[in-house]
């Protein structure tokens, strides 16, 4: 694998957001607006460990 280090980064942040879903999904009111933020939190997890974000060049991201 290409980027052993800023993988395992990538790991501990969605380790982290899953806290912030779990705090979202157990503390605060189930809302249409708090799922969609469930759900793009968890979106964001999938491509994090999927390693996806560690290829690109950042380039379609420019202005």
């Amino acid at each position: 694998m290409q980027h052993p280090d800023l993988y395992r980064n990538h790991l501990t942040i969605a380790k982290f957001i899953e806290g912030w879903i779990e705090r979202l999904v157990n503390d605060a009111t189930s809302t249409e607006f708090n799922d969609g933020f469930v759900e793009a939190f968890i979106d964001l997890i999938t491509h994090l460990r999927d390693g996806d974000f560690l290829t690109q060049s950042g380039a379609e991201f420019d202005e």
